[in-house]
């Protein structure tokens, strides 16, 4: 249709992302660009003067008393009915006016700007980058306290095998270290949903086929479900492959399903997981939890949807909240390690509820194009995976462990730089590898373990070197050890996965990797593996 605006003010305003609509000498809408026919629903080849039946009578009247629409100093506060229907939502919006300048002499011409943003919109918008900024600085909490959890549990783990190894040990006490060894290990598991949360938990990344994995979980989400409901799962005919972590995302669709078939009622209901490809812009990324620098391109979207009670406003905008929950004995970690593995894998999760008419949670996860995966990436894992498999499956290395930690000597085995800036964990590993026949030299952060390797590098057989210490970082500490020595022997130490170190090492390479909080088997196995390996 033909615009009542210059045809350049027409072309510079109609791909404006906000309403725009001119007005003439007599107040009438004479030109309305695509954003505010879009908000309106107004239809492509309407006139512009079809908005003016869409104002309310309280909206004419307050555009009327705006001094002839004459520049105001605060906008003013219209309502527009969307669509003819009466029982339609009314659209609030905030509205700016200006006069042109260059507005022409031409009967019916546009002589003032009208300036719309939709109220609605903007308050949606407004929650969901709240909600984006809650998640990420509670998973920078999570992150942090785990971190520091890390800590202490590697110090009551190592406290507890130290004295087990003990064979002065008076028999009566081994139960009881027994159990702390195992409320250890379960605060630990505990950790590791925090640090997922964090986006920083233990994963393993390589190449997955999701079809694949649907065939070797179905039988578990029928499991899940058990006689409350009815599942289905659908998949397209073909999948792109992801880099993911085949446990985790195991994982993560049960406990999806879990929570589905929670919402139900008693009477059941239906549970459908729907998965296949899609094509994703950047605007359709607006209302999802996800990185900030995730962009447009080619995703798997797996879906699980139920008919059940579905949320209001409130509980939706906190499921992904660590220890939040409306169920009874809940711990309200499920949901939260959900959210921190799809942002580990560099994905996003959707959420799309009605009170009384159930639940759909959406998560796309970044489909690979190059299907192989960088060897940089599985390097620490196979590091932290071979100390692992040698204390439990009583090879050399486990053998040697054994025998390390009766035996105890003058430091036979040589130096051993230790850098970590909690006390806690100092203590417990230099009786551990003193036991084990090793010398040890403590560093409380990076600076002091650079400048004690500079002094002592002919004697240093290895270093454990922390990933997070003041001053000087782990990384940092690794590139200045590397200058002075190439061939220095780094196992880096932290509580944080594999890929993250690996990713914050870049190109720096170490020769192993402990992943806190680390059994004393597991540090003994790995010092002696990369001490033998030295030669």
């Amino acid at each position: 249709m033909p615009s009542m605006l210059s045809s350049s003010l027409a072309v510079a305003y109609d791909d404006a992302p906000a309403g725009v609509a001119g007005l003439d000498a007599a107040g009438r809408f004479v030109y309305a660009n695509r954003a505010l026919r879009d908000l309106l629903e107004l239809d492509a080849d309407a006139p512009a003067s079809a908005l003016d039946a869409r104002l309310t009578a309280e909206a004419r009247a307050a555009l009327q008393a705006s001094e002839s629409h004459a520049s105001i100093a605060e906008p003013l506060r219209l309502v527009w009915r969307r669509t003819d229907d009466a029982a339609a939502a009314d659209v609030r919006t905030l509205v700016a006016l200006a006069p042109l300048a260059d507005a022409a002499d031409d009967a019916g011409a546009a002589r003032t700007l009208m300036m719309v943003l939709g109220v609605d919109g903007l308050a949606q918008s407004t929650r969901r980058r709240e909600r984006q900024q809650r998640q990420e600085s509670l998973a920078r909490l999570a992150g942090g306290l785990a971190h520091d959890f890390n800590n202490l549990l590697v110090g009551i783990l190592g406290n507890a095998s130290l004295l087990l190894f003990d064979d002065q040990l008076p028999e009566p006490l081994k139960p009881m270290l027994n159990e702390i060894e195992r409320t250890a290990n379960r605060a630990s598991e505990l950790n590791r949903e925090l640090l997922a949360y964090a986006g920083r938990g233990r994963f393993m990344a390589a190449r997955l086929e999701v079809d694949q994995l649907l065939d070797q979980t179905e039988g578990a989400l029928q499991a899940t479900v058990g006689d409350r409901a009815r599942l289905t799962v659908r998949r397209a005919h073909t999948l792109p492959p992801i880099k993911a972590d085949r446990t985790r995302l195991r994982d993560v669709l049960i406990s999806l399903v879990t929570n589905a078939v929670e919402a139900l009622d008693k009477t059941g209901g239906e549970i459908v997981v729907t998965v296949g490809a899609v094509e994703i812009e950047a605007d359709q990324l607006r209302d999802a939890l996800c990185a900030d620098d995730l962009t447009s391109g080619t995703f798997v979207a797996l879906e699980v949807a139920d008919n059940g009670q579905g949320m209001d406003d409130t509980t939706r905008d906190r499921i992904f909240e660590p220890f939040f929950t409306t169920r009874a004995g809940s711990r309200g970690l499920g949901l939260a390690s959900v959210l921190g593995v799809v942002r580990s894998h560099r994905g996003a999760v959707q959420v799309r509820t009605t009170v009384g008419e159930g639940t759909r949670v959406r998560l796309l996860l970044p489909a690979i194009e190059d299907a192989s995966i960088s060897a940089s990436h599985k390097l620490p894992a196979q590091f932290a995976e071979q100390a692992r498999a040698a204390v439990a499956g009583g090879g050399d290395d486990a053998r040697a462990s054994k025998e390390f930690s009766i035996s105890a000597n003058t430091g036979g085995g040589g130096l051993i730089l230790v850098a970590d800036d909690e006390e806690v964990v100092q203590r417990v590993v230099r009786t551990c590898l003193e036991q084990a026949g090793f010398a040890v030299s403590i560093a409380r952060d990076g600076v002091e373990a650079v400048a004690r390797f500079e002094e002592q590098a002919d004697r240093i057989r290895a270093v454990i070197l922390d990933m997070t210490m003041p001053r000087m970082d782990g990384p940092e500490a690794l590139k200045a050890i590397r200058a002075l020595d190439p061939d220095a022997r780094v196992i880096l130490s932290s509580g944080y996965h594999e890929d993250e170190a690996v990713r914050r090492l870049g190109d720096l390479p170490v020769a192993g990797f402990l992943q806190k909080p680390y059994r004393l088997k597991e540090l003994i196995a790995m010092v002696h593996r990369v001490v033998r390996d030295a030669g």
